[in-house]
């Protein structure tokens, strides 16, 4: 394929780095082909044929996938296909046509390696069944639409015909974690009253579709005033490594997601290399024993057991300590071993606990957990000796240097994980507010060293546009910034030309050795921006991950940056002064606003007038997942800086709920402000930004935070308005508004309407020569509140003296249908 390249190319097509079922199998893939000398291209998409035009961007990298750039393909076809029949996905592999090895989901005539859903399920039925004798067991969870999901649910089924027990639908709950509202009633509420109801029918135990359903069970039991095991046993799958930390600790099923992406990429480059494999191999899953099912802890009971003479033989000793401790060479255990036995017999030239803190810290470097030294531990004190004294105390001194280097362990790593949300959000407020390319790319280059990132290559596309998957990408693409081994080459102010499909050539044809690459589209909404490639190692992905999301957001700021100084150097050329160079900046403005107020539950109109061309106000309608939003705002004063503040709130509003979909109104002020007030003292100004952020979630229920005028709600039932006061704060006065702002919540009947407005209204004169005041406006909206939003927009704006206003003034009005 490549002539030009040393070693094999392997692409690995995933959805994300950030999770443990994510992040595991792409370290297993990054090991095994560094170990084969293997190149490994990432390519981070999203979900083919998602609806979702916004999230359906990402799925450009794919293109990079082809028999051009590599020689053979890897696919986690449950996440990435998972919205595609069975004759969608073999065309995107006949398109491809590489040596292809699909991860879970079985497609006939390719090669599948999968883990155990449907074998992990029967372990942990077999286990509450055979070892505690549970009857009564529950079953937590369901997606239709992933096949590793649906098998565990049937393999639960089939479990409870093979032990002849009685299949109670009253035992069975078919919501996940991630679902906080149901038919206006919040998931809490809804497990909690299942969970009273089915332990009041005398549910003995309850397998979780999936760890995170584990936890939460957990949590509302607890919350309940239940303990797990005694009250009612929980078990897990997919043994997160949150799962095994927890209080108590679940017990659940290790898929072994490590070796299964190690075992995809020696398979295919079995494939590669003409050999013939089995269509389907199956990883073998685990069960992991924790606390939660009922079981003391493995290693607990193993400390209390007297393992006798058969482990005086020391090459079996040396073999089960082989099968605990993470060494790469067995002369390292066998030197540790060989001191701890000298130690006993009086020889101290080496000391046993000196070695032993050498190890350990050995572990730590290489990112490894402790935990299997304390099983070790009880290994060497269940030693025949007869210096069992000498031997306990040997051992105890061990077990006080795991715990402490246990406990500097964790703090080093809260520090770290400290640094690194500073680092972040240092690097992404720093992009936020420089609107130069040059800038950013300087930028770029200065942190990807500080967070683990070895090379960068970053291409833009000459003229943004929306990508719609499966089209290819244009052929050319601009090459600003290309750091590699050997610096940051000299590409001049522009950057240069290139073949996009050759951009994967351009990362390793001046590499030395196999190179770990991750490869991300960069968008902004439903507009394609560029391409970033990150080579990196295995614990930097989820950096990479967050760093391409405020890049995108950077550069389209930069890119409506630079539509402004276009259109001012125009005019400048034609003579045309300050208002046509603001009415310029107007349009861009308006640019950011909702386009389309369409909505199948609510009737929606919305009005923005500014006092000169750029203004302050600022509102926003737009859907995250199932979530609407909603939301109004007013900076202070008018003119460009105002504009620009209103801009940066709105980008970062989008950019974070983007980013976190589930994330809370009160949470994102406190993230946006994080950014707006930074950006406000670097503009020299005090400027501020009253706000509402609404969220509506399901059947009129509204979740909402901040601090701006008050919200109005007309009462259909009562043909009266409500008024809601906000007790919030307002964005860019403090650094620090995280306690300031909370969530409270409100409900819309049918035919309610809401109206969300600026002071510009407000504080406008009426043909009468009075301020329109609330009294005005709550009477108005009383009169027209059962019309549509348009003419209740009507009704309000016709009492107005005219059109000259003094402030920029919006209004907002949401209709329940």
């Amino acid at each position: 394929m490549k002539q030009n390249n040393k070693q094999p190319t392997i692409g690995y097509l995933n959805t994300s780095l950030i999770h443990d079922w994510a992040e595991l199998p792409w370290q297993g893939a990054t090991t095994a082909a560094a170990k084969h000398n293997v190149n490994l291209f990432s390519f981070l998409g999203g979900n083919m044929n998602d609806i979702n035009i916004s999230r359906q961007q990402r799925n450009s990298v794919y293109n990079l996938a082809n028999r051009d750039s590599i020689d053979g393909m890897i696919i986690w076809n449950a996440h990435l296909t998972q919205y595609l029949d069975e004759l969608q996905i073999k065309s995107f592999l006949k398109k491809i046509n590489l040596p292809t090895i699909i991860l879970e989901h079985t497609i006939p005539g390719y090669n599948t390696i999968s883990y155990g859903n449907y074998e992990g399920i029967q372990m942990l039925m077999d286990h509450l069944v055979q070892i505690h004798g549970y009857k009564k067991i529950g079953f937590m969870g369901e997606d239709n639409n992933h096949y590793g999901f649906k098998t565990r649910r049937l393999s639960y089924l089939d479990g409870l015909k093979a032990y002849g027990l009685d299949f109670d639908p009253r035992f069975t709950g078919p919501w996940v974690e991630w679902i906080h509202e149901y038919n206006g009633r919040s998931s809490d509420e809804i497990l909690d009253e299942w969970l009273l109801r089915a332990l009041d029918l005398g549910m003995e135990a309850i397998i979780c579709m999936a760890d995170p359903i584990a936890w939460w069970v957990m949590e509302r039991l607890v919350i309940l005033g239940f303990n797990v095991p005694e009250d009612l046993a929980v078990l897990g799958f997919d043994a997160f490594h949150e799962s095994k930390v927890n209080n108590p600790p679940i017990t659940t099923v290790d898929p072994d997601y490590f070796g299964l992406g190690t075992l995809a990429v020696e398979s295919l480059l079995d494939l590669i290399n003409g050999k013939s494999l089995p269509e389907k191999i199956m990883v073998p899953p685990k069960l992991f024993i924790g606390r939660s099912c009922g079981c003391i802890d493995a290693n607990v009971i193993k400390a209390a057991t007297i393992l006798g003479t058969q482990h005086s033989n020391q090459n079996l000793l040396i073999l089960e300590l082989a099968s605990i401790l993470p060494f790469e060479k067995e002369k390292d255990l066998q030197f540790l071993y060989h001191i701890f036995i000298n130690n006993l017999n009086g020889n101290s030239r080496v000391s046993f606990i000196n070695t032993l803190e050498k190890a350990i810290y050995r572990n730590i470097a290489q990112g490894e957990t402790l935990m299997p030294w304390q099983d070790a531990i009880t290994v060497l004190n269940n030693i025949p000796s007869k210096k069992r004294l000498l031997r306990e105390n040997l051992c105890h001194q061990a077990r006080i240097l795991v715990s402490n280097a246990s406990i500097r362990q964790e703090g080093w790593k809260r520090y770290q994980a400290i640094e690194k949300v500073f680092l972040e959000r240092e690097i992404s407020s720093s992009m936020l507010s420089n609107f130069e390319l040059t800038q950013v790319l300087n930028l770029l280059e200065i942190n990807i060293k500080n967070m683990g990132i070895n090379q960068c290559i970053l291409t833009l596309f000459e003229k943004s546009f929306t990508y719609h998957f499966p089209e290819k990408l244009p052929e050319k693409c601009r090459l600003v910034l290309a750091y590699t081994e050997s610096g940051r080459s000299d590409l001049g102010p522009e950057g240069i030309f290139i073949n996009t499909y050759e951009i994967l050539h351009k990362a390793i044809s001046k590499s030395s050795k196999p190179s770990n690459w991750t490869i991300f589209t960069l968008y902004f909404r439903d507009q394609q921006i560029g391409l970033i490639l990150f080579e990196i190692n295995k614990h930097t992905g989820l950096t990479c991950e967050f760093l391409s999301v405020f890049l995108s957001s950077s550069l389209q700021s930069i890119m409506l940056i630079n539509e402004k100084k276009a259109a001012r150097k125009k005019m400048e050329l034609i003579k045309i002064e300050l208002q046509k160079e603001l009415e310029v900046a107007k349009k861009i403005q308006r640019a950011l606003l909702p386009e389309n107020t369409n909505h199948d539950l609510f009737d929606i109109a919305a009005v923005m007038n500014t006092a000169i061309a750029v203004g302050g106000d600022y509102y926003d309608i737009f859907k995250i997942h199932d979530r609407d939003w909603f939301v109004v705002g007013d900076v202070s004063g008018h003119g460009v800086q105002a504009g620009l503040i209103m801009m940066m709130v709105q980008t970062s509003i989008h950019l974070l709920t983007k980013q976190f979909p589930d994330i809370s109104p009160s949470r994102l002020l406190s993230l946006t402000n994080d950014v707006v007030r930074e950006n406000i003292k670097k503009l020299e100004d005090d400027k501020y930004m009253t706000i509402n952020i609404l969220s509506h979630t399901q059947n009129g229920h509204f979740e909402y935070s901040g601090m701006h005028l008050p919200i109005l709600i007309y009462r259909h039932r009562t043909k009266k308005v409500e008024q809601i006061e906000m007790k919030g704060i307002w964005l860019g006065v403090i650094d620090d508004i995280s306690t300031m702002n909370k969530n409270e919540h409100f409900s819309l009947n049918h035919g309610d309407c809401l109206l969300l407005f600026t002071d510009g209204l407000t504080e406008a004169k009426t043909k009468s020569g009075c301020f329109y005041g609330i009294e005005t406006l709550v009477g108005t909206l009383e009169q027209s509140g059962n019309k549509s939003s348009c003419e209740i927009l009507t009704e309000i704006q016709a009492i107005l003296y005219d059109d000259n206003i003094e402030d920029d003034m919006t209004i907002l009005a949401i209709k329940y249908r």
